[in-house]
């Protein structure tokens, strides 16, 4: 079980023969219940409008992770490789997805949106000053 991208563009994206899509809506693909609700570069509806660059939607997507999720990930995707718009060579949400299936314990309990997306804590780092960026993501709100 790998991640591969889409084939084509936006507008002609096709899932490669084998792999379970698991993005966001486009023509002709629908929304997969395994997308990540966490845009990059784009106001955060889940986060409260927090904008995170790619690793941190990447690490928002993992923190909520639910067992339930997990579970109907290995039934619905069990050893087929997920498809998604992301480049091989870029995080993406596919990774933590892959990682739960793959792993021998369920996933912690899921964390708020907003402790998940670092706005009240941040496990992956200590508390930076309210100005500072963690690196997980872009301190900028949005309306």
């Amino acid at each position: 079980m790998a991640r591969v991208r889409v084939i084509g563009d936006l507008w002609h994206g096709r899932v490669p023969d084998g792999a379970v899509y698991i993005g966001r809506a486009a023509p002709g693909l629908p929304r997969s219940v395994f997308a990540n609700p966490h845009p990059v570069d784009k106001p955060c509806r889940p986060c409260g409008g927090l904008v995170h660059d790619r690793p941190g939607a990447v690490e928002a997507y993992r923190a909520g992770l639910t067992p339930e999720l997990v579970a109907r990930a290995r039934v619905e995707i069990g050893d087929a490789d997920v498809a998604c718009w992301c480049a091989e060579e870029e995080p993406c949400h596919g990774d933590p997805l892959l990682e739960a299936i793959h792993a021998q314990t369920p996933p912690r309990a899921p964390q708020s949106p907003l402790t998940a997306c670092g706005e009240l804590s941040d496990i992956s780092a200590p508390s930076p000053s309210p100005s500072a960026p963690t690196g997980t993501h872009s301190a900028e709100r949005r309306p």
